[in-house]
């Protein structure tokens, strides 16, 4: 029974990811290029839609990237891209595993405490 805190917050790791948001405008089509062209994105367009893409690029007119699961690429006019989202997958692990080791931590100390407690 002790093990199912710890197994709780190791199995919360997983999902972990970190993303950076990135404004056409605001941060300069040259910059959203560089930090986007080799990493997953989540474009948020004017429309609503989110679209994943990877090979991202934004261009004064228009704005392609390749669909991850069609594998086709996709355009748009760069002027619906309302902001970019980068997706780093590796560095958001490393903050949930921190995490979840801090919340393991708060969470068996807790239950070692209720145990000594129990045997006075």
């Amino acid at each position: 029974m002790r093990l199912f805190p710890a197994l709780l917050m190791l199995v919360l790791v997983t999902g972990c990811t970190s993303t950076r948001t990135l404004t056409p405008d605001a941060d300069g089509l040259a910059r959203v290029n560089r930090t986007c062209e080799a990493r997953p994105a989540r474009l948020m367009l004017a429309s609503g839609q989110y679209v994943h893409a990877r090979a991202l690029r934004l261009d004064a007119d228009s704005t392609t990237w390749v669909d991850p699961t069609t594998g086709t690429l996709q355009r748009a006019a760069t002027a619906d891209v309302v902001y970019v989202e980068r997706i780093r997958r590796g560095r958001g692990a490393w903050q949930g595993a921190a995490l979840a080791a801090a919340a393991t931590t708060v969470v068996m100390s807790a239950v070692v405490a209720s145990d000594l407690q129990g045997r006075d």
